[in-house]
């Protein structure tokens, strides 16, 4: 998921990688990339899951299914205060997304 997308190199990106058993959140900033949070738990293709990303200020917090991904708010510093959303999905032969609301 893409969040608060100023534009081609500013934006915010929550990612998971069944392959490479990882999840991360991470910064774009100028067109540069910055791990803010990382983990090494992947997930199983073909699950269903509940994603909550909730961005509040300088802090986010991503949870999968009510658990946290990261243990807690992650801190963002400087990041976009604002902007759009977006579905991303790469490398994977099925990804859907349903019933996505933006508050």
């Amino acid at each position: 998921m893409i969040f608060r997308w100023q534009g081609e190199g500013d934006y915010l990106k929550f990612e998971m990688d069944s392959q490479r058993s990882f999840r991360k959140l991470l910064l774009y900033e100028g067109g540069q990339e910055q791990t803010l949070a990382a983990t090494t738990d992947g997930y199983e293709p073909g699950a269903v899951m509940r994603l909550l990303v909730e961005a509040a200020g300088d802090e986010v917090e991503i949870s999968l299914d009510g658990t946290p991904v990261f243990g807690g708010a992650v801190a963002i510093g400087g990041a976009p205060s604002s902007g759009t959303v977006g579905l991303y999905c790469w490398g994977s032969e099925a990804c859907w997304f349903d019933e996505v609301v933006v508050r």
